[in-house]
């Protein structure tokens, strides 16, 4: 399947292919290694551009996880062992009237009333004191909101399998607070605010023996008030016979206090089944109460978070593979070609040493006007063979993970006016006005020999696009507080807005500038190179033709 896969790749890698160039080629080695590295290359792009849509898929994933977290029903926050908040849903800062960016990173205790966070840090130091991974802690506390409002919550953590984190549940239940208080009051308006819940109460005696029940709790058996007097909880929900073994009415009987269970019905519902202990005037337990909530909205939204966030860190796993496949790839491709490149470029050297040598002597003897000047033509065009060589071979290395940056430091003013010294006479015979404006303490940390490279580029391009006699370059530091910003400002012929995008590609030349042996159409790039080496970077801006031009590169400050 794989190699099918492969071979298909290869297919579309050869239809894309350009022959225009590998077709001049008459080495046949060379024209076969040419294709072979352009099919390499191209099946790269291809497979770049699949990874592309595989990420794009798993960003969608993402926002529809995200989605389902933010709107979920009830609020969601992730703490630390601090109990510091670092994440939660739009559902819990909705409830709060709070920023939800602006309340990351703050203590959870400054969301509780006072008495109640000595509650919260014991329920904190529980989750993690204990092997608690994947078990369920709950608490009930009140609130503070920032209008004054104490809303009742319950919160159900649960500690990450990394041990590091709570996973919390924050349920608003202070319309259900109220009314579990309201149940002290009259027994009119116990029927009026119970019946108008949608979730099913239960007033029992000490018996389990039924004495009131809500709508919600009668509409959901089918049954009547006065069908239901007299008969056990138990009998109408489960048709047993004997109380259930886990009844958090039973047991809310047993301890004195609130208790709770979760259970699932065959129907697929989840509920949250409470019980609370009711008091007569000496303190003993009279009647029970429970409360029963369908929770099935919360809990499918907690398991789909789950199995969201599962399948989010296996298509993470498989991007992050893919990514060091195709790297690998790349990496071996661009060696492969830099390696061709160095090749290529000393057995190109070799034959022109002597072609170098001998053609000045012939040109010097040659006597006819019209060979001297074909030799002169023949040699102006072997000197620009060499520069292309050693330019290529030169980029070939930057771009190489062995070349390395051998910083030193030293004062970028005294550099610059050594570099500025050795090319003098290329500025006196252009009759250009050159201005080290640069500042007497610039210090940098940097690869000296690159640098003067850099300068010595960016001058020599300025000085070719320079009218000569009226000509001023002026080299300046902009402002900038994080790093060095050098600038090199010419009064040439300038740039279109077309042309600036294109200055750094490699083997561009202006349009005056095509034929010029001068120039290998590679010193911009080469520029491009050292300064991203240093961890800067180098762009280009002219205001039009006629109207000169700025370069700027950026280095990494030091101070003396």
């Amino acid at each position: 399947m794989e190699e099918h896969k492969e071979q298909k790749l290869r297919q579309i890698a050869e239809g894309k292919l350009d022959w225009t160039k590998i077709n001049t080629i008459q080495d046949e080695d060379l024209k076969k290694a040419i294709h072979e590295l352009n099919v390499h290359q191209i099946e790269l792009e291809l497979q770049n551009e699949e990874l592309l849509n595989t990420q794009k898929s798993l960003e969608q994933t993402r926002d529809e996880f995200q989605y389902l977290y933010d709107f979920a029903p009830v609020g969601y926050c992730t703490l630390d062992k601090e109990g510091t908040i670092i994440n939660m849903n739009l559902t819990f800062a909705s409830m709060m009237e709070i920023s939800r960016k602006e309340s990351l990173q703050i203590p959870f205790y400054n969301l509780i009333e006072n008495d109640e966070k000595d509650s919260f840090y014991l329920h904190l130091r529980t989750i993690f004191s204990e092997d608690n991974a994947g078990k369920k802690k709950s608490l009930t506390l009140n609130l503070k909101k920032q209008n004054g409002e104490n809303p009742c919550v319950q919160l159900e953590s649960m500690l990450g399998k990394d041990k590091t984190h709570v996973f919390t549940a924050i349920i608003d239940i202070t319309e259900k607070k109220r009314i579990e208080d309201a149940l002290h009051e009259t027994e009119k308006q116990k029927s009026l605010v119970l019946n108008a819940t949608k979730e099913l109460f239960g007033y029992y005696d000490t018996d389990l023996e039924i004495q009131w029940l809500n709508k919600a709790a009668l509409d959901s058996i089918n049954k009547t008030s006065e069908e239901v007097q007299g008969r056990h909880c138990y009998e109408l929900w489960t048709g047993s016979s004997d109380p259930c073994p886990d009844c958090p009415v039973l047991k809310a009987l047993e301890t004195g206090k609130p208790e709770e269970i979760e259970k699932q019905t065959p129907d697929g519902r989840y509920w949250l089944v409470r019980g609370y202990p009711i008091f007569d005037e000496t303190g003993k337990t009279s009647n029970l109460c429970e409360l029963t909530m369908d929770i099935t909205a919360q809990k499918n939204a907690e398991h789909e978070l789950r199995r969201m966030h599962k399948q989010l860190e296996k298509t993470n796993q498989h991007l992050e593979e893919l990514v060091k496949q195709r790297t690998e790839a790349l990496e071996k491709s661009i060696k492969l070609k830099d390696d061709f490149i160095n090749q290529l470029g000393h057995d190109l050297k070799n034959p022109l040493g002597p072609l170098l040598n001998l053609l000045p002597v012939a040109e010097k003897n040659e006597k006819d006007p019209k060979q001297k000047e074909i030799l002169n033509v023949i040699n102006r065009n072997v000197k620009y063979m060499k520069s292309l060589v050693n330019k290529t071979i030169q980029l070939a290395q930057l771009r190489s993970p062995n070349t390395t940056v051998k910083y030193e430091h030293f004062n970028l003013k005294n550099e610059v006016t050594e570099i500025l010294e050795t090319n003098k006479m290329m500025f006196k015979e252009r009759h250009i006005t050159i201005q080290n404006d640069l500042p007497d303490d610039l210090y940098i940390n940097a690869d000296k020999l690159k640098i003067d490279e850099v300068f010595n580029n960016l001058l020599n391009n300025a000085v070719k696009y320079t009218d000569t006699d009226s000509g001023i370059i002026n080299i300046n530091q902009a402002k900038d507080d994080d790093c060095v910003t050098i600038s090199i400002t010419d009064s040439g012929i300038g740039m279109s807005k077309e042309e600036i995008p294109h200055i750094f590609d490699e083997f561009y030349k202006a349009d005056s500038s095509r034929h010029d042996f001068d120039s290998s159409g590679l010193g911009m790039t080469i520029c491009k190179r050292i300064i991203e080496m240093h961890g800067g970077r180098i762009w280009a801006e002219s205001e039009g033709a006629g109207k000169g031009s700025t370069f700027y590169f950026t280095l990494p400050k030091s101070n003396k």
